[in-house]
């Protein structure tokens, strides 16, 4: 259910595509540690490749879990060690909740046709894809940011 154009007919991401491009090779042209600019565009290449593999579900996980990271040791107090744990718990809880309500939304717009919906999205697991790829995309933030905040430390 993709309701954006598609790349060869949509110029406005055609134009972002080739700005990342061209910034990119302009960075490239003299940076000022090779191996640091290198490491910092090979990890968005690599996200950047991910987030079109897997599309919005991992980026969902990938984008929120550090921020519920951050509201629970600031606002809950929780200890650093859970909070790794538990904004990727957030993360898939919400994830649920929001295939739960589409399927609300389905069966209340249409009865008849809600079940049809819900089960021709690509296949019968489609809400536990949905949910594994919001995994994946949190436990791959928190992996992140505790490795670079023990890398940090050190």
């Amino acid at each position: 259910m993709d309701d954006g154009l598609p790349f060869r007919n949509n110029r406005l991401l055609q134009g972002l595509v080739a700005w990342l491009l061209l910034f990119w090779v302009v960075t490239a042209i003299a940076p000022y540690n090779r191996f640091d600019w290198l490491l910092e565009n090979l990890l968005v290449f690599i996200y950047g490749a991910i987030l079109v593999v897997t599309y919005r579900y991992f980026a969902f996980g990938l984008l929120i879990a550090y921020p519920m990271r951050e509201l629970l040791l600031r606002l809950a107090k929780v200890r650093v060690g859970w909070s790794y744990f538990l904004a990727v718990t957030l993360v898939l809880a919400f994830s649920g909740f929001y295939e739960i309500v589409e399927a609300w939304v389905a069966m209340i717009v249409s009865p008849e046709l809600g079940a049809a919906y819900l089960g021709t999205q690509g296949d019968v697991w489609d809400a536990q894809s949905d949910m594994g790829l919001a995994l994946l995309g949190a436990v791959t933030a928190m992996l992140c940011t505790w490795l670079a905040l023990h890398h940090k430390g050190r």
